[in-house]
């Protein structure tokens, strides 16, 4: 008695004709793969992405950090276009000509990371900052504890202090610029994060 086996299309073009469908090979393999990556879709989501690496028509959710520290979702991008929660940014009305107002005084606090923050000492003739450098704070610490409210003072430097000093400068904010306790980017422990991001 034989035995009834399922063929392919493929596998009877194979025994029949001899023909196999061509392996891929090196840059074909590539070729196929951007090909592919560049029509996906997942559960009705388009995931495609463009010839440069970028994903064609990507949705982004905005997000602000209240006073409460939670986060609040202020806008989205989706379709190619912005749509906000709030008519104008909170705090920020970027292409007004108003004067800054009190309340646009900011805490902004950073981690001392080359080239980006550079911390020196102050100026020890003058103890001020100088040339291109901005004033930052650094707690004070005695026998490896920190001092609450006790700060040394001391000059940030870098690519990222340009940004924000350019910003403060267009957006029309004053800024107090410190350096995080415990000089690490942080860590969600317990459902809180400590660090750069918990400050």
């Amino acid at each position: 008695m034989g035995r009834l086996r399922h063929r392919s299309p493929t596998s009877r073009l194979k025994h029949d004709v001899g023909w196999e469908p061509a392996k891929p090979t090196g840059t074909r393999t590539q070729e196929m793969r951007s090909r592919y990556l560049m029509n996906v879709t997942f559960e009705g989501r388009n995931l495609s992405f463009s010839e440069d690496g970028y994903q064609m028509h990507p949705k982004l959710v905005i997000t602000l950090l209240d006073k409460q520290r939670r986060w609040d979702k202020v806008g989205k991008w989706e379709n190619s276009s912005l749509s906000m929660k709030y008519h104008v940014w909170p705090r920020f009305e970027l292409f007004s000509d108003g004067e800054a107002r009190e309340d646009d005084h900011l805490s902004i606090v950073t981690l001392e990371e080359a080239p980006f923050v550079i911390v020196e000492d102050v100026d020890p003739l003058s103890g001020t900052c100088m040339r291109n450098t901005v004033p930052c704070r650094k707690q004070l610490k005695i026998l490896n504890q920190t001092v609450p409210g006790q700060y040394t003072k001391r000059c940030c430097k870098g690519f990222c202090i340009d940004i924000l000093k350019k910003i403060a400068k267009q957006v029309k904010f004053t800024y107090d610029l410190y350096l995080v306790t415990n000089g690490k980017h942080g860590k969600k422990i317990n459902g809180t994060w400590n660090g750069m991001v918990g400050e």
